[in-house]
């Protein structure tokens, strides 16, 4: 793309953008987890267990999250799919450093798989609890554990 400065206005226009990539759909919208509510909630859904992490999932029940976000009123109003997730990471895994490098990974592996697959279009609750061998994991042994974990538990 190519900028060029309009003699008139000193303004500049940038060269169209293909069609296909000002198109392109979010698949959908992933917000984090809040209140200790929820957390609990969780306790008692449907668990999906792999090496390294443990995933808990249900339906969204919260309308009322709606009226607070409004990602999420867009894409419940274009039929997509709403991620409520949130990661769990113990003392027992390790110190501070290691605990948020473990989340981390773990989010950015849910945003690639995100990215790469497409998801029930409902609004979920997800609780991912990460065991202590996820410390010594690397990202892509945790990003397969995610996806393993979503696929048992039929997010995927």
């Amino acid at each position: 793309m190519s900028l060029t400065k309009d003699r008139n206005f000193g303004s500049t226009d940038i060269e169209a953008i293909p069609i296909e990539r000002q198109l392109a759909p979010v698949p959908s919208v992933l917000l984090s987890l809040k209140g200790d509510r929820a957390f609990r909630r969780l306790k008692r859904a449907k668990t999906s267990n792999v090496k390294h992490l443990s995933l808990r999932s249900m339906p969204h029940l919260a309308q009322k999250t709606y009226k607070k976000h409004e990602p999420t009123k867009q894409a419940v109003a274009s039929k997509q799919s709403v991620l409520f997730v949130g990661i769990v990471v113990s003392k027992k895994v390790g110190n501070a450093v290691v605990r948020n490098k473990v989340r981390r990974r773990i989010k950015e592996g849910i945003v690639q798989l995100i990215k790469e697959h497409t998801l029930p279009q409902q609004a979920l609750d997800i609780v991912i609890i990460a065991r202590p061998s996820a410390a010594n994991a690397d990202f892509e042994t945790l990003k397969q554990n995610v996806y393993t974990a979503m696929k048992k538990g039929n997010l995927l």
